[in-house]
This record gives C-alpha cells, structure tokens and sequence, in this order.
C-alpha cells in the first residue's frame, strides 16, 4: 500500500515586538533570511526565514502593546530544538 503524498506547507507567522532581536534569535535555531532586501520606500516589518529542512517563520511587526515581553510558551519541540533553545536563554 502506498503512503498518501503530502502536499502544501505550514508557515507559521509570529508578530514581533523587535524584529531584529527575533531574528537573531531564531537563527541560532537555524532558521535564515534568504532575501535582506525591501522594496524601494517600503519598511522592513515582514520577514520570511527558513531552516532549509522544511520549516517556516515569518516575523511581522506586531501592534505595539499587543505583545508582552517574555509570554513565550513552547510545546513539542525536538530534542536538539529545544537544546538549542536553551543555550540562547543563558
């Protein structure tokens, strides 16, 4: 019997109260910005970053006072995601 093919992705869109401070977070986890470059007279409030195996994330600015600063809770992370994770809280 064959496996069902997958189709589609899962992108996963997060609102930022620091874009630059997230982005530089989620790179220690591997994820990475492949284009740096915004259209001519447009803000740089979207980013799009992947891991290269499949994973996601776009930062977008958030509405200011909509985030509360460290509200972050994480479920079902791998072992080496969750790791890494954590040597960036030190």
């Amino acid at each position: 019997m064959n496996s069902p093919k997958l189709s589609g992705s899962l992108i996963a869109i997060l609102p930022c109260n620091d874009l630059d401070a997230s982005e530089r977070f989620y790179s220690r986890l591997g994820f990475r910005r492949s284009d740096r470059t915004s259209a001519p007279g447009e803000t740089d409030s979207y980013r799009m970053l992947s891991n290269g195996e499949g994973g996601y994330l776009h930062l977008t600015a958030a509405v200011e006072g909509w985030l509360v600063p460290g509200g972050l809770q994480v479920q079902g992370l791998s072992e080496s995601t969750t790791l890494a994770w954590r040597r960036t809280r030190r």
